[in-house]
């Protein structure tokens, strides 16, 4: 028995031994002869030609995260280790991959109310960009017309979204009695009733800038835009 014990001994003495003398010898001295070289930098290069420089510089890769960027889909965002490097052959290169931009898509809010458009397009991942107010004979005041880009679109996240909102009803007016008023005071309220000028002067004697001839004439319905033709008189050259 005490034989048998010394033999069982041995045996896990040998075994120690030989693990100990793998482990902090052998493997030192084989990792020892490896030889080292420079980690190539891949940054911004497609995934697949960075596995290329990679492979030919003796070293592996593997793809450890994507990410959504400004780079376009499949190019590295990030390495590690960190390039310019010197390290082992053989070593494992960790990638980070371009997912591309973020996509969002442009809500449908037409006909919904300005405030209510606003915050569906910002829970969306959009930003607003600017608003313009339009006459509409059908969507109602304060009410969302389109936007731009248009909805359903697929634009980057954040994009700015223009929105065209409604007046209401384009509201027509009767066109008012210019005749016989200086031409000032017609511009003046022409202008808060949205009327473009045009404007032509005679040579018939008359008080300087008024009014003598209009058209439309007065009574006419009207809408902001038109044209407003006015024949104004002037004094009689001396001779």
């Amino acid at each position: 028995m005490k034989t048998f014990g010394i033999i069982i001994l041995i045996i896990i003495g040998s075994f120690a031994v030989g693990f100990l003398t793998f482990n902090y010898i052998v493997i030192p001295l084989w990792v020892g002869l490896q030889e080292e070289a420079t980690i190539p930098d891949i940054c911004g290069k497609s995934l697949e030609e960075a596995k290329k420089i990679l492979t030919e510089s003796e070293f592996k890769s593997q793809v450890i995260a994507q990410k959504f960027s400004q780079l376009p889909q499949g190019l590295v965002l990030s390495q590690n280790p960190l390039p310019m490097r010197k390290v082992k052959k053989g070593r494992t290169v960790k990638l980070c991959v371009s997912k591309g931009e973020e996509k969002a898509k442009v809500p449908w809010v037409k006909g919904l109310l300005l405030t209510q458009g606003q915050n569906l397009l910002l829970t969306s991942g959009l930003e607003i960009g600017e608003l313009e107010y339009q006459w509409d004979n059908i969507v109602g005041e304060d009410r969302i017309i389109r936007t731009e880009p248009m909805s359903d679109s697929l634009v980057p996240r954040g994009t700015k979204i223009n929105i065209f909102v409604s007046r209401g009803r384009e509201k027509r007016l009767l066109m008012p009695d210019f005749t016989g008023r200086s031409l000032k005071e017609v511009k003046k309220e022409a202008n808060k009733l949205g009327l473009n000028l045009e404007i032509n002067y005679t040579a018939e004697p008359s008080s300087l800038g008024i009014v003598i001839i209009q058209s439309p004439l007065p009574g006419t319905p009207v809408k902001r835009g038109d044209f407003l033709n006015l024949i104004v008189g002037e004094p009689e050259l001396p001779r």
